[in-house]
């Protein structure tokens, strides 16, 4: 394996030409046999007269005379303000393995990044190529820390937002994410929207209701071989004492610990914890919606007045 490794660094090449293109005019090109890893940083100006608020990047290949689309990428502000006339910071990244990492930021290539700047993070993809490289693939309903965004032991800044797409609609989408440690939050996403209720661990009432767990907790980092069948079962009917407790989100619909993270749009899990205990405790961010916005419940209004503790 490690032989296969050393192969891939000492003859890693693009073996196509990559072009991307900004609403339909290439911007960029990488030509055939550039070596691996690829780091540019370009800058680029919208046209004055531009009048979407939406910028279209697409990634082409081009062989033999033909031009095929590899991936298109939505660029938006976190606030839709329009787009005519701003300087933008695009950089760009493809590994030794061809991952393609892109990041944007509103302004000039010198000017300074503090965490006051905007910081727009994309999906990453990976080039296609005809050679047996190894294929890194992120699956329907992956989570953020699968999907690139999160890197575990680190802390993402809040000046992170992320623009993705929807597995099964393709729309494109922004977040932003919060550290519930950090927070001190438990979070329980909507099962019908992109609400979510953020519950705090100090809450009194919440603490109430977690002590009548006769069980060890099941929390970020646990193993499934540590708890039995029983143990993991009394979890999920504490979370559920708890939830009956929760207020309903404005939509209708009810605020669930294994709910999944939904597309804003057509409703389909964006991140999908499977109905698994386990991997939803280890998703210690949670994803709130920025465009579309979604709402956020917080403090005592999260508790329906009048259901009294169990």
């Amino acid at each position: 394996m490690q032989d296969e490794l050393n192969s891939i660094e000492e003859n890693a090449v693009l073996d196509k030409t990559i072009s991307l293109k900004i609403n339909n005019k290439i911007f960029l090109a990488f030509e055939r046999k550039t070596p691996l890893s690829i780091s540019e940083a370009v800058q680029y100006t919208v046209d004055e007269d531009y009048q979407e608020k939406r910028l279209y990047l697409d990634f082409m290949t081009h062989e033999l005379g033909k031009e095929v689309l590899i991936k298109r990428y939505e660029f938006f502000l976190q606030n839709m303000e329009d787009l005519a006339g701003k300087t933008l910071s695009i950089y760009l990244d493809i590994n030794l393995y061809r991952v393609l990492f892109l990041t944007i930021t509103e302004g000039e290539l010198n000017q300074e990044v503090d965490y006051s700047t905007i910081i727009y993070r994309f999906d990453r993809f990976q080039i296609p190529s005809e050679k047996n490289d190894p294929v890194i693939e992120v699956e329907k309903g992956a989570t953020v820390f699968e999907r690139g965004f999160v890197i575990s032991g680190r802390v993402t800044p809040g000046n992170n937002r992320f623009i993705s797409s929807c597995d099964f609609c393709g729309k494109f989408f922004m977040f932003q994410m919060f550290h519930v440690g950090f927070s001190d939050v438990d979070y329980y996403y909507c099962d019908r929207c992109t609400n979510y209720l953020a519950v705090s661990i100090y809450d009194q009432k919440y603490n109430r209701l977690l002590d009548k767990l006769s069980a060890k907790r099941i929390s970020p980092f646990s193993q499934p071989y540590e708890f039995s069948d029983y143990d993991i079962q009394l979890n999920l009917e504490n979370y559920q004492l708890i939830e009956d407790h929760f207020v309903s989100c404005t939509c209708g619909g009810h605020f669930r610990y294994l709910a999944n993270c939904l597309c804003p749009y057509c409703k389909s899990p964006y991140v999908d914890f499977f109905n698994d205990i386990f991997r939803k405790a280890d998703q210690y961010y949670v994803v709130d919606m920025v465009v579309p916005k979604c709402e956020s419940f917080y403090g005592e209004k999260y508790w329906n007045v009048y259901k009294e503790d169990d």
